[in-house]
């Protein structure tokens, strides 16, 4: 049984509708509903919640879905390279930026350098805004 079954078999068995489960878990209808029929799977503080809502292990609610399984390692090494990659390029950005006003500052002022400063800024620009959203996934 995949955790899609898993979760129309439970949310039945405690009476409850889609729209009450989605409500407790702050999700649309629609996921609740995609969920159920296997067009995609909770992320994985759904899944704390569903365990916690349904009164099951998570091991109950997840074992038996291997692609399930594979897909949070997946995310979980994504979201690693993720981590890795945009801390690389906020390191990067910011040592752009440096570099570039330190020539600023002893007066050598070039075309090279406003690329330079302009490639920093993005760098830097991007790699905050992918923190900035990591935080607010997180709550």
């Amino acid at each position: 049984m995949d955790i899609g079954e898993k979760i129309q078999l439970l949310r039945k068995e405690k009476q409850m509708t889609q729209n009450m489960v989605a409500e407790v878990l702050h999700v649309s209808t629609q996921a609740v509903s995609n969920w159920e029929r296997g067009k995609g799977y909770p992320d994985i503080q759904n899944i704390l919640q569903l365990s916690d809502l349904f009164d099951v292990s998570l091991d109950e609610l997840i074992k038996e879905d291997v692609d399930f399984k594979n897909a949070l390692l997946t995310k979980k090494v994504n979201g690693w390279m993720d981590l890795l990659f945009y801390s690389l390029t906020f390191v990067i950005g910011l040592l752009c930026i440096g570099w570039q006003i330190s020539k600023w500052v002893t007066g050598g002022f070039q075309q090279v350098s406003v690329f330079v400063f302009a490639v920093g800024i993005i760098m830097f620009g991007e790699s905050c805004y992918f923190w900035y959203k990591r935080r607010l996934s997180r709550g």
